[in-house]
């Protein structure tokens, strides 16, 4: 194994690994509470703390953002993995796809209109996960999943259903669990020793916006809640947390509406709003991420990039970040100090369960190598990084995954 010092006067330390013997690549990052205060000291108060029915909520006042800061991607995640896809067979092939479900030994990839496929998280390719089709465990469009390794289940839930699919580890077709409404964009998290359920989605009129449920369709609990019907469909649901008991959650809104961040408990059927902005009069398109210490505001315009016109409809314009505790922000842009410095943050970084999440092509992987490449300020231990990166890499390779685990 190789190992080459790139940042003396960093915190961070990035061990490469020679990719013929072992194809990933891992940055442990250390950001301590002293760096962070640092930062966070310089910022003003922009939120405040509010009870509603006796819960605490966070508001983030946008006419309180003063300043505007750059911050470190570790702020956000404590190691930094890059890994190099298996291709060798065809099945194997990923494009780019943000939708990746990461477990101690798995990553199960979600590719439009394709086989949701299985790796290890080595990068070795393990099966496809079903097929495209009208039959039996087949489907057309997967929004979210699950992988229960402990108990050699996976769980994929279409874009537009009423039942939820269920395969093992090797992709083989076990069951579907019937749901009792039809699920549009719907996220989910089963709970097996209990054979519960529970989804929230885009809901439309008149049904619930979240559930628990048996695995035979019954519903245990539900809450119906108006405010929360979505008013597009163009609008998403982000998962940031599926546990037994509760499922972390919020809207992403590019239809312009208020909402918040919520927490739905499973064991007292409660709906608990975690966080929300307050946007004056004029409400914009914005999103809400819950990422360890902080919350983040992330706020859409049109997207004016020639590169990603013909993919994105829209794209961030601004990114506000509150401390949880002192309920300090600012405007931010983040700043990647790993990986020889390449923006990880041009594209639109996807925040879910686990954190970052995003399958590179590896044209697109050689094009940040060379954009950082061409900065005539970049470090020499940088440049000598990303030279040695770069020579290991080819446009005919499979796609390079990048995880961020997020700080809990």
């Amino acid at each position: 194994m190789k190992r080459l010092a790139l940042y003396s006067k960093l915190t961070c330390r990035i061990t490469l690994c020679t990719f013929a013997l072992l194809p990933i690549l891992m940055t442990s990052c250390k950001n301590n509470d002293g760096d962070n205060a640092k930062w966070i000291d310089k910022c003003s108060v922009i939120a405040n703390r509010t009870v509603v029915n006796g819960d605490t909520v966070i508001t983030c006042d946008m006419s309180a953002v003063k300043e505007s800061i750059r911050i470190p991607f570790s702020t956000f995640f404590d190691t930094l993995e890059v890994i190099k896809l298996d291709n060798s067979n065809e099945d194997a092939l990923v494009s780019e796809s943000n939708m990746i479900t990461v477990t101690n030994n798995y990553l199960g990839i979600n590719v439009a209109y394709s086989p949701y496929k299985l790796f290890t998280r080595q990068g070795k390719f393990i099966c496809r996960v079903g097929n495209i089709g009208q039959g039996p465990g087949e489907y057309n469009l997967i929004y979210s999943s699950q992988i229960d390794e402990a108990n050699n289940r996976i769980y994929l839930l279409p874009w537009t259903t009423k039942q939820l699919l269920v395969y093992d580890l090797k992709g083989d077709f076990v069951e579907k669990i019937p749901l009792p409404y039809l699920v549009h964009k719907g996220v989910f998290h089963v709970n097996h020793d209990e054979h519960q359920v529970t989804v929230t989605h885009l809901a439309s009129k008149g049904d619930p916006v979240v559930w628990k449920q048996d695995i035979k369709g019954n519903i245990l609990s539900e809450i119906k809640s108006p405010h929360m019907i979505a008013p597009s469909y163009s609008n998403e649901i982000n998962l940031y947390k599926g546990e037994n008991t509760a499922l972390t959650f919020s809207i992403h809104h590019y239809m312009p509406t208020v909402d918040s961040l919520y927490t739905y408990r499973t064991d007292n059927n409660r709906l608990i709003p975690l966080f929300t902005s307050d946007f004056g009069s004029e409400i914009l398109s914005h999103t809400f991420k819950d990422c360890g210490n902080y919350y983040l505001t992330d706020i859409y315009g049109p997207n004016t990039d020639p590169k990603t016109m013909h993919l994105y409809t829209g794209m961030v314009v601004k990114r506000i970040i509150v401390d949880k505790r002192t309920l300090r922000g600012a405007d931010y842009k983040m700043v990647n100090t790993e990986l020889g410095g390449i923006a990880l943050e041009s594209k639109r970084w996807f925040m879910n369960e686990y954190g970052y999440t995003l399958c590179w092509d590896p044209g697109d992987l050689l094009d940040l190598i060379d954009e950082r490449l061409s900065d005539p300020n970049i470090p020499d231990a940088d440049r000598k990084f990303l030279n040695a990166w770069k020579s290991k890499i080819s446009p005919d390779d499979n796609g390079y995954v990048i995880l961020g685990k997020k700080k809990e």
